[in-house]
C-alpha cells in the first residue's frame, strides 16, 4: 500500500527543463539575476528549509545568520525531534536570530521578517497566503515531515520559492529529496550546501534525480546564509 501523502495529491515526477547555460550544478559566483516567476502577484519570495534533527545547531546557525532585513519570510521543518528538543531549538533560535521566530499556527498569514517553524508532531504545509498545521500520517516515517513542505511550498509559489536541504544530497536520508525535486521542477529555487567530503556534484548519490533540474551548491557553509539573501533580495528581472 502506498504511504499517503500530505497536502496535495501524489505526483508523478517527469523530467524538468534543463538549463540553457551548460552545466546543471550551479555554484554561488554563477547564479541568474533573472527568474522567471509562474505564478503572479506575489509580495515576496518564500525560503524553505528542511533538515534532521543531527542538523539542528546548523539550522539554528544559518537563521542566525541571516539578516534582520530579509524580505522573505521563512518556514522550516526539523524531522526526528522530541518535545524537549523542538523546546530546545526554539530557545536558542529566538535567542539568537535577527529575524522573529515562532512555532507555526494554523491558519496563519505569511508575512516578511519571520521564521514559522513547525510545531513537534505536526506537518506543516504551504497556501498562498497562510500557512496550515496538521497532524495527519506520517511520510517517510516523520511527522513533521519534509516532503510536505517542500510539495506544497511549489503548489503555492511556483518559481517564488526557495528550497533548501541542510543534509545535501550526498546523505541516506530519503525525506524532503522528492519534495525539494517537484519545488524545482517548478520553476523554484533548489539550494543545497557542500558537505565536508563531497566530491562533484555528479558523483552524488542522488544525483541521477536532480541531474533533471538546475541544482544550486553554496561552495561552504559559511557562504549558504549571503547566498540565500541574495537569492531572496533579487526581484529584479522577476516576471510573471
Amino acid at each position: 500500500m502506498s504511504q499517503a501523502r500530505i497536502g496535495i495529491p501524489a505526483i508523478t515526477l517527469t523530467p524538468g527543463v534543463a538549463s540553457a547555460q551548460g552545466s546543471r550544478w550551479r555554484t554561488y559566483t554563477d547564479i541568474e539575476p533573472s527568474v522567471t516567476v509562474m505564478i503572479p502577484q506575489l509580495p515576496h519570495r518564500l525560503l524553505v528549509v528542511g533538515a534532521a534533527a543531527i542538523e539542528t545547531s546548523e539550522l539554528v546557525q544559518l537563521i542566525a545568520d541571516l539578516p534582520a532585513d530579509l524580505p522573505s519570510p521563512v518556514v522550516v521543518a526539523i524531522h526526528s525531534l522530541s518535545r524537549s528538543q523542538s523546546a530546545t531549538a526554539m530557545r536558542l533560535l529566538t535567542e539568537q536570530a535577527k529575524l522573529r521566530c515562532a512555532f507555526a499556527s494554523d491558519g496563519e498569514p505569511i508575512e516578511s521578517g519571520r521564521v514559522y517553524v513547525a510545531p513537534p508532531e505536526r506537518h506543516l504545509i504551504v497556501e498562498r497566503e497562510r500557512l496550515r498545521v496538521v497532524f495527519g500520517p506520517t511520510e517517510n516515517r516523520h511527522r513533521p515531515a519534509l516532503d510536505p513542505l517542500f510539495r506544497t511550498a511549489a503548489q503555492a509559489y511556483g518559481a517564488s520559492a526557495i528550497g533548501v536541504l541542510l543534509c545535501g544530497l550526498a546523505g541516506e536520508m530519503s525525506d524532503g529529496l522528492f519534495g525539494l525535486y517537484h519545488l524545482g521542477e517548478r520553476g523554484g529555487i533548489v539550494v543545497v550546501p557542500r558537505r565536508p567530503g563531497d566530491s562533484e556534484p555528479e558523483g552524488l548519490n542522488h544525483a541521477s534525480l536532480f541531474q533533471r533540474i538546475t541544482v544550486h551548491h553554496a561552495p561552504t557553509r559559511a557562504e549558504l546564509p549571503p547566498l540565500l539573501t541574495r537569492l531572496a533580495t533579487n526581484v529584479e528581472g522577476v516576471t510573471s
